[in-house]
């Protein structure tokens, strides 16, 4: 009797075994992909957009946000299908006449995940067309492309990786020889604004923007000087130039947007999109070869030192923009630095 039911066990368990893998089988396999979808709407009217550029990073299939069915502005997009990935995608929005706005978005397998997008409008764009006077974008050299010919000298600084990692979309000095100049004097009112974007790395960096005249080795405009431990200082009119300290620090490790903007005869500083501490007396300018790195056109070194770090969207305007414009023109930016070791 115990042989029998021995034998009866292992064939129950025998016929077992293709039952448990046809089960196994039929189970519907875990999915792995996912969708984003959402509503791309007007921050300040809250009303949809349509005709919204969506494109993703990783790269899928683009997208452009559009009408409903019954011709309403629904605004609406969707990646549907997207493959899953150990990290998040990243939705960027763009469209003439807003700022462009990225969002990150962690997929859900199977699933599909809301991912509504405000866009807000920018301002900018008459500005640009209107009144700058010099933009280099850095895209490989240093031409001017604002149109106006006031392209920059030729310089040892290397093409580096800009805010959106971008290759050869930024420039970074030494601290030691390098820098660049514009090669004709620029012309300004008695209102114009300076934008530039600077990195610094912990402990490094100073001179990072100079105005200059060209009449001697004394500083005829203004400058922006960024001191080892991160701090910003103003370097005034006269021989020998005077500093003024803003009372504002660049965090390392990441990108900012500086502005100098002379407005109703005071100077206003900006950080980031957003005016830093109070305006000073500003000093008539009429024109000036813009330097970076602070090195003066003849050669000289000035006192402020060279600069040692990336600088890069640099922008002369023969206006002051408007906060809403500086705003816009930073953008949604964001970074999150590395802790310090």
């Amino acid at each position: 009797m115990p042989v029998r039911s021995s034998s009866l066990f292992h064939l129950l368990v025998a016929l077992s075994v293709p039952l448990l893998f046809l089960l196994s089988a039929c189970q519907p396999e875990a999915p792995k992909s996912g969708t984003i979808a959402g509503v791309v709407y007007d921050a300040e009217t809250n009303s949809p957009i349509v005709g919204v550029n969506l494109t993703t990073d990783p790269a899928t299939s683009s997208q452009t946000s559009a009408r409903g069915q019954d011709g309403v502005s629904s605004g609406s997009y969707s990646f549907a299908g997207i493959p899953l990935l150990s990290r998040p995608y990243t939705v960027q929005a763009s469209k003439p006449g807003y700022v462009d706005k990225s969002v990150q978005v962690s997929l859900v397998p199977g699933s599909t995940v809301v991912a509504n997008i405000h866009m807000v409008t920018d301002p900018s764009l008459t500005w640009q067309a209107n009144h700058l006077l010099l933009y280099y974008p850095f895209a490989g050299d240093t031409r001017d492309m604002s149109g106006n010919g006031n392209h920059g000298s030729d310089t040892y600084a290397q093409p580096v990786y800009d805010r959106f990692g971008r290759e050869n979309s930024a420039l970074g000095f030494n601290g030691q020889t390098d820098y660049i100049v514009s090669t004709r004097p620029i012309s300004v009112g008695p209102e114009f604004t300076v934008l530039l974007w600077v990195f610094h790395h912990r402990d490094e960096g100073q001179g990072t923007l100079m105005l200059e005249a060209n009449s001697d080795l004394c500083s005829q405009g203004y400058g922006l000087e960024l001191e080892a431990n991160g701090s910003l200082n103003i370097r005034g009119a006269g021989c020998p130039a005077e500093t003024l300290r803003a009372g504002v620090t660049l965090g390392a490790e990441c990108w900012h947007m500086v502005g100098l903007v002379v407005r109703n005869s005071n100077l206003y500083l900006y950080i980031d999109g957003v005016q830093a501490g109070y305006p000073i007396p500003a000093v008539p300018v009429s024109n000036f070869q813009l330097t970076l790195g602070a090195v003066h056109p003849a050669g000289a070194l000035l006192q402020a030192g060279p600069f040692k770090g990336q600088i890069d969207d640099v922008r002369v305007y023969d206006s002051a923009l408007p906060p809403d414009a500086i705003r816009a023109l930073f953008g949604a930016y964001d970074c999150i630095p590395a802790p310090a070791p």
